[in-house]
């Protein structure tokens, strides 16, 4: 929150529990959130203890194949227009939304999760053939 870029970064093998330990928004167990939503839960509780100026957008990406393509557009435009590198860390089109609670940023993840491309595996029946990137930026604006 002193403006320091962070990443979590996981890999490992299919159905090591990747997503599991980085995703897990409550799925049946309050006492063992995932990464994102501990870190989501910090960043939110933060904002209401020291300020009255924050801003935050959070934008989903998935690479497969080699291809960039947003999670969050609508699954049409994200089949036709995939996300383009245009300069040093920045992609086009890329869709951004702006969040304001824990519950907000689980619907966005939610939403990108639908978009996911899955297939089965000798490993997992639902695996989702692909990376993907959660972005969170925070700005120091007048909320």
């Amino acid at each position: 929150m002193e403006g320091y870029n962070a990443v979590i970064f996981a890999c490992g093998q299919t159905a090591s529990g990747k997503t599991f330990t980085l995703v897990r928004f409550h799925s049946g167990n309050e006492d063992q959130p995932g990464i994102i939503p501990r870190a989501m839960k910090d960043v939110f509780a933060h904002i209401r203890r020291t300020s009255t100026r924050e801003y935050l957008r959070c934008s989903y990406l998935e690479i497969y194949n080699e291809t960039i393509y947003d999670l969050l557009a609508p699954p049409s435009a994200a089949a036709t227009q995939p996300v383009q590198l245009i300069g040093q860390g920045i992609l086009s089109p890329l869709r951004e939304e702006v969040v304001t609670s824990l519950k907000s940023v689980r619907e966005v993840m939610e939403r990108g999760k639908r978009h996911r491309r899955i297939a089965s595996t000798d490993w997992n029946e639902r695996s989702s053939r692909s990376h993907s990137v959660f972005r969170l930026v925070i700005e120091n604006r007048e909320r």
